[in-house]
């Protein structure tokens, strides 16, 4: 079970979160508080491929620092 909230605050919109799963901004809007089940595996995956780019970010900013 996952609030729908929280899958959205990690992508910044719905937009962005119904993109990041293949789905159409409506999709994401109807689905209430809870992500619906069919759609959880899609929002786990992108969420994890979310966390890899935020930490190559992450990555590059504290190498980039260290040059300052």
């Amino acid at each position: 079970m996952m609030r729908t909230e929280e899958a959205v605050k990690i992508f910044g919109t719905q937009k962005a979160l119904a993109e990041a799963i293949g789905v159409s901004h409506s999709a994401v809007y109807k689905w209430g508080e809870l992500v619906p089940a069919s759609r959880l595996q899609s929002v786990r995956m992108a969420m994890r491929e979310r966390a890899e780019q935020m930490e190559a970010e992450a990555v590059k900013l504290r190498a980039a620092s260290k040059e300052i």
